[in-house]
């Protein structure tokens, strides 16, 4: 199975479809730019790729990884036992203002839609590098084959 890993830059999504054959590959925009999103999906149709609903995976994501968040946000608020705790910028517990809370559903719905789906091509636009490094270490445990263009 083959994982590529993109960043939001036309090139190199160019580029991975002139070095592999993506045909038919899933396609994933793991970002919170919508515009970027419907441009990047109409491009993996016209390169013959499938795109699955990302918002209602990604609102299903959401609600599975809620209570987890929040009670694990919980558990390290008590174990810092500082009011200090609350002025760091990862420290809330709200879904909402959490961009981590975002960067976890995202890995969830990625996640849930690998182990359910019958897919051989996976091909992940991804906004994030750090998210990519996450997602890069996650298939490697699976030992999925990975390309990844860093762009630059």
């Amino acid at each position: 199975m083959l994982v590529v890993l993109v960043p939001v830059l036309s090139q190199e999504m160019s580029r991975a479809v002139a070095e592999t054959d993506l045909t038919g590959a899933h396609c994933f925009y793991l970002g919170q730019n919508y515009v970027r999103l419907q441009e990047t999906l109409a491009w993996a149709k016209r390169h013959g790729m499938t795109t699955p609903d990302l918002s209602r995976r990604f609102r299903e994501a959401c609600l599975r990884s809620k209570t987890p968040f929040v009670e694990m946000m919980g558990r390290l608020a008590e174990s810092a036992n500082s009011d200090l705790w609350w002025a760091l910028p990862f420290s809330t517990k709200s879904p909402v203002l959490s961009p981590l809370f975002f960067h976890l559903s995202l890995l969830e719905m990625v996640r849930a839609y690998v182990d359910t789906a019958n897919i051989s091509k996976l091909f992940l636009v991804v906004e994030s590098g750090a998210l990519a490094s996450v997602l890069e270490s996650f298939f490697r445990a699976r030992q999925w084959t990975i390309h990844r263009y860093r762009g630059g």
